[in-house]
């Protein structure tokens, strides 16, 4: 997942463009519009969580009310 101004981390940017090279319309997404997308789903609460290094990982969590 790319931060919020597509800048980085610099591994969610590579995943990005493999998925551009390889997919008919790959991309790599920001916190911000995944929040969006989940909100206008009906979704409330997200939250994203890094998990420790060196872990490149996020955790989302969002609730459905």
């Amino acid at each position: 997942m790319l931060n919020s101004d597509k800048t980085g981390p610099a591994l969610s940017a590579l995943i990005g463009v493999n998925q551009l090279i390889h997919t008919p319309a790959g991309a790599a997404y920001s916190d911000k519009e995944i929040t969006g997308w989940l909100e206008e789903a009906g979704f409330r609460g997200v939250e994203f969580k890094t998990l420790s290094q060196p872990s490149p990982f996020t955790v989302l969590t969002a609730v459905k009310p």
